[in-house]
């Protein structure tokens, strides 16, 4: 079992390519009212999730539904591909100023894969963009660029396996007058295909930049 404790009221970054398994995960371990899809409001705007034309418009409404949920406290789940900093940067300064953290999950499974599953899906994605994906994602990961970033924590899923396998832990925290009363440390594992992984039974506690405190942390590095 791979746990992942999330804190209530947080903002959780979903993070991977097109076809990575995304809004499964998030309906499979969230409930709906707590998920604010792009391909969701890009459908409402358009009657088509993959119409980018409309994409600015989502975002926007994306972004106030997230300040919103956030103020008022409320756990809120963002299923976007949330590749680049540039992406998160507006999510990340909605959680600073509603004080509470935000967790980054990202799907970094085998690019076989998800070629795979978005061939097989009813929307396919151009392979192209997902080859874009693909390569930002590697960018993301392997520079490191997560533990620059304001995230209490970071948990990687590089397998089919690792995703079979995570649940998720909920855990409240006060929050009053758009504020989160405790920032505290979050308990995660972060996943890995390389030897010498940390037993399933074990987990690391990260700091709010996403840095590990125990030795029992995984790399992003591969």
């Amino acid at each position: 079992m791979i746990r992942i404790v999330i804190p209530e009221p947080s903002l959780v970054l979903l993070i991977g390519a097109a076809g990575a398994g995304k809004s499964t995960f998030a309906a499979r371990h969230f409930g709906a009212d707590e998920v604010c899809s792009s391909d969701g409001l890009r459908e409402v705007l358009s009657g088509n999730p993959a119409d980018q034309s409309v994409s600015r418009r989502a975002f926007a409404i994306l972004h106030r539904d997230v300040e919103r949920r956030l103020q008022e406290g409320r756990l809120t789940v963002v299923d976007a591909t949330n590749l680049t900093e540039h992406q998160r940067r507006p999510l990340l300064r909605r959680a600073a100023a509603a004080q509470v953290p935000t967790i980054a999950i990202v799907l970094d499974l085998p690019a076989n894969i998800v070629r795979s599953r978005n061939a097989g899906r009813d929307r396919v994605v151009d392979p192209d963009v997902v080859e874009r994906h693909l390569a930002t994602l590697r960018r993301t990961v392997d520079g490191d660029e997560l533990h620059r970033e304001d995230l209490a924590g970071i948990i990687l899923l590089r397998s089919e396996d690792d995703v079979a396998r995570a649940r998720i832990e909920r855990r409240p925290t006060p929050h009053e007058g758009g504020r989160s009363a405790d920032r505290a440390p979050v308990t995660h594992r972060s996943a890995d295909r390389q030897p010498g992984r940390v037993p399933d039974d074990e987990s690391s506690t990260t700091r709010p930049n996403g840095r590990a405190r125990n030795s029992t942390h995984t790399p992003l590095r591969r």
